[in-house]
């Protein structure tokens, strides 16, 4: 196992679980313990805990009990779990009792890494600020109950501007080379500038990366589903992610010990095994058809940002309950689309996205029945 260090010292293995989709896939309690217990005994000693819903804690808190001074536990503010479900609030008094409930249920009275969860539109920014979120999570932090303060973004410019609100010590980001690649002159692919920046300043400001979406929610490790037409393997993703500026870990989320077990395998592979460099001599038409959320098409004359809407499209097709629920929080959704067809005429991948914007509101039209 490899370690690197968060801003307060503290070693956080390269690697960590993740639990986001434990509820919705109901993974019983049992098979949690033996993914958390594999993991530790190989050396892990990082995990987040936000997920679609509570009871997967339970499990959770039996088996770091006990073990609490040598994990590194990432818990996040503005996420509640009323009747058990989960529920994003910035009400700071909802806040502040949920994150109560939070460290009670993991035997704990601190937390290593405390995110401000979900700040992904300008409005977000603002609402942490206005509603005394921001503070109160640095009170927190001056009191000892956090360590290490840190939000979670799934929008490039925004958690730019994110970061100059107040000094952070760690982004929560989603990092894999679907995200990060976008169309070149030459007709391949080349890292985006603005993410390539992104990371880049955090190094700078000695801000720590921590990693969701490591393989795109399985997307990436598909060749049905992986934006550049053919499946990538686990630890050519790991390697790209812990390449990156100011990465610390990556959380690797495992719905059985057979996963767990792949992506920590990481560590015994070669060099040339965890190789990457084949994607960026990739031509665009390998990726032609699927949006890969690169944002040329915008702006949108509705205001739709039509990146995320198909990311988060994309997650909840393959699983992901919590991306169904950010989609929703969006400000603008496929329904508004005007069906102008701009999106369409500057989308370098040469997606219909007009049709696909029908297809997107169709898909959650009917969940929502």
């Amino acid at each position: 196992m490899e370690y690197r260090k968060l801003p307060d010292g503290t070693s956080i293995s390269t690697i960590g679980v993740g639990v986001g989709n434990y509820a919705y896939e109901s993974v019983p309690g049992e098979e949690i313990e033996r993914i958390f217990s594999l993991a530790f005994d190989r050396g892990v000693n990082f995990f987040d805990t936000c997920m679609s819903a509570s009871y997967p804690a339970e499990a959770i808190a039996k088996v770091i009990k006990g073990h609490r001074e040598r994990l590194v536990m990432q818990n996040h503010l503005c996420v509640s779990y009323p009747d058990g479900e989960y529920q994003h609030t910035t009400k700071l008094s909802e806040v502040k009792d949920a994150f109560a409930v939070e460290l009670r249920k993991y035997g704990t009275d601190y937390s290593d890494i405390g995110i401000l969860h979900f700040v992904d539109e300008d409005k977000d920014i603002d609402r942490m600020v206005e509603n005394g979120l921001v503070d109160y999570a640095l009170s927190l932090k001056k009191a000892g109950i956090i360590r290490n303060v840190g939000f979670s973004s799934h929008t490039t410019a925004v958690a730019r501007k994110m970061l100059d609100v107040t000094n952070f010590d760690v982004l929560f980001f989603g990092v894999n080379i679907g995200y990060d690649y976008e169309p070149a002159s030459n007709g391949g692919l080349r890292l985006s500038e603005e993410r390539k920046e992104l990371y880049q300043t955090c190094a700078k400001r000695g801000i720590a990366i921590t990693v969701m979406k490591p393989f795109g929610n399985g997307q990436l490790l598909d060749d049905r589903t992986s934006p550049f037409g053919k499946a990538l393997q686990p630890h050519q993703c790991l390697q790209y992610i812990l390449d990156r500026p100011a990465v610390v870990s990556s959380l690797c989320g495992a719905l059985t010990t057979e996963e767990m077990a792949e992506s920590l395998r990481f560590y015994k592979t070669t060099a040339a095994e965890r190789d990457y460099s084949a994607i960026a001599a990739m031509q665009t038409m390998d990726m032609a058809g699927g949006c890969t959320y690169c944002n040329h098409c915008a702006p949108c004359p509705a205001g739709i940002h039509i990146g995320q809407v198909n990311k988060y499209y994309d997650l909840a097709k393959v699983g992901d309950r919590l991306a169904a629920e950010h989609y929703h929080a969006l400000e603008k959704h496929a329904d508004h689309c005007q069906d102008c067809g701009l999106c369409s005429q500057r989308c370098p991948f040469h997606v219909d996205m007009q049709s696909h914007m029908k297809e997107i509101k169709g898909y959650f039209a009917i969940r929502e029945e």
